[in-house]
């Protein structure tokens, strides 16, 4: 792996060695492990925001920024175009899966088998994982660099 870059193939071949977790699981579980790494990586994201100028992890407010809020506030302070493009994507795939799929799944597990339901999520999860597996290598790659700067546009330094 070259040091400065990550792309194309290499980033490609990480990202479905990564989602082998996800083989052979109940959809349910593929689901929670899905959710887990979300947080995770609002989790993260959040510390990187608290190591910038004006943020303070302590601090109250942090603990009630939503994934998308705290895409939103490193946007402010000039987030690479790179990372936050593929952010922004995933906060709308994470969204339909933990807010339609848990709320659909509600209604109808007492309705109807919950196979029925579950069958046109399972596209949208592969693809929301796929986004966050690659969000995650691109995060430890950026973060490797070991200067919160990395993580701004070189405009925004």
């Amino acid at each position: 792996m070259d040091i400065d870059t990550l792309g194309g193939q290499e980033l490609q071949d990480k990202i479905y060695a990564r989602l082998e977790i996800y083989k052979g699981k109940p959809f349910i579980e593929r689901f929670g492990l899905f959710m887990g790494k979300a947080q995770l990586l609002e989790f993260g994201l959040k510390k990187i925001l608290a190591s910038l100028p004006g943020y303070n992890l302590k601090d109250e407010k942090f603990e009630t920024l939503t994934l998308g809020q705290t895409r939103v506030e490193l946007e402010k302070l000039g987030l690479r175009t790179d990372y936050n493009d593929v952010l922004k994507s995933f906060k709308a795939q994470r969204n339909t899966m933990a807010h339609e799929f848990l709320a659909n799944y509600a209604i109808t597990q007492q309705l109807l088998d919950g196979a029925a339901l579950i069958h046109p999520f399972e596209r949208e999860l592969f693809h929301a994982s796929f986004a966050l597996e690659q969000l995650i290598i691109l995060f430890d790659f950026i973060n490797s660099a070991g200067d919160v700067t990395a993580w701004l546009e070189p405009k925004a330094i």
